[in-house]
């Protein structure tokens, strides 16, 4: 390479007292170096904050520190720390997450030779537990286990499929997520819809170097129930920017059903106004959903009322 672009690199913490160090020093350790580092806290609740403070202050390393008083969330944290990034490209990692160290090199080298219509550069992810142990199983094989060819290009389509990018395992073009108008706020995760969103506008190549390695938690968050509730909410409205596609808009229907039929009716109040806003989608609900929504709700209200009494 004749330049080095400036890199900038968000790394996002939430309670990861334990992992942070790694992630900082998998940082530090980059073998390309021009990189901007902006570290963000979402309002934790152990002792991140302090143990960031003393990974700085031990290692004389010039950063931004973003600490929250109150738990905002990671798209609103990510767009908070994307108005402080400088690099023509950035990258955000979490906190217990571990970059390889050519990880920068490799990927600034491909998206500074890349095309304007290219905004994003991934790879593939090495899976570890708590003690850092890998798994036999990479992170696209886990997700999208019959994927044989990883996508390159315009990849929309398969992204309509499903997720299989890792959030981790990229690098991306800071002008074009800006110019998409950066993370939607309502999300509560942020991976998805930014692919998604980015796919319909631009190419996103990948890169055969594996990147990063993704930390499984033994207490997943993505085990829990209200966190499987919480995905189907978002899902919805991320599906609903896309229901031209017929793979997302089935998927919509789908997700609106999980919500309609299974009694969730403190949710499915909320996305009433997402059936008012498109006709296609409200005349299926009504020929097929209606009924059988009405009969669940009148029960649910009684039983509402039972309680009460």
């Amino acid at each position: 390479m004749t330049t080095t672009p400036l890199v900038s690199i968000i790394a996002l913490c939430y309670n990861q007292e334990k992992f942070i160090e790694e992630t900082l020093n998998s940082i530090k350790d980059q073998t390309y170096q021009n990189i901007q580092l902006i570290i963000a806290d979402d309002c934790s609740s152990d002792t991140s904050v302090e143990v960031i403070k003393k990974w700085i202050s031990t290692n004389n390393y010039d950063c931004e520190f973003i600490i929250h008083q109150e738990n905002r969330g990671i798209c609103k944290t990510l767009n908070e720390a994307l108005l402080k990034v400088k690099g023509e490209f950035y990258h955000a990692i979490a906190c217990d997450d571990i970059m390889l160290k050519d990880k920068i090199k490799v990927q600034t080298e491909i998206l500074s030779k890349s095309d304007n219509n290219v905004a994003m550069v991934y790879s593939d992810a090495y899976l570890i537990d708590d003690n850092g142990n890998q798994y036999d199983s990479r992170f696209i094989q886990r997700h999208r286990p019959r994927l044989l060819n990883f996508p390159s290009g315009n990849i929309f389509v398969d992204l309509a499929e499903s997720n299989f990018i890792p959030a981790m395992g990229n690098l991306i073009k800071t002008k074009c997520v800006r110019k998409i108008g950066g993370y939607d706020e309502r999300l509560t995760y942020e991976d998805y819809d930014m692919w998604l969103r980015i796919s319909k506008k631009y190419e996103i190549v990948y890169s055969d170097y594996v990147s990063v390695k993704y930390r499984l938690h033994s207490n997943n968050m993505h085990r829990s129930k209200l966190f499987n509730i919480n995905r189907t909410l978002n899902n919805i409205r991320i599906y609903k920017k896309h229901l031209n596609n017929e793979v997302i808009y089935s998927k919509f229907m789908d997700c609106l059903e999980s919500v309609y039929l299974r009694n969730d009716f403190d949710n499915a109040i909320t996305f009433i106004p997402l059936l008012k806003k498109n006709d296609k989608v409200l005349k299926v609900f009504i020929k097929y959903k209606l009924p059988s929504f009405i009969y669940r709700l009148i029960n649910f209200i009684k039983n509402r009322l039972n309680v009460i009494k």
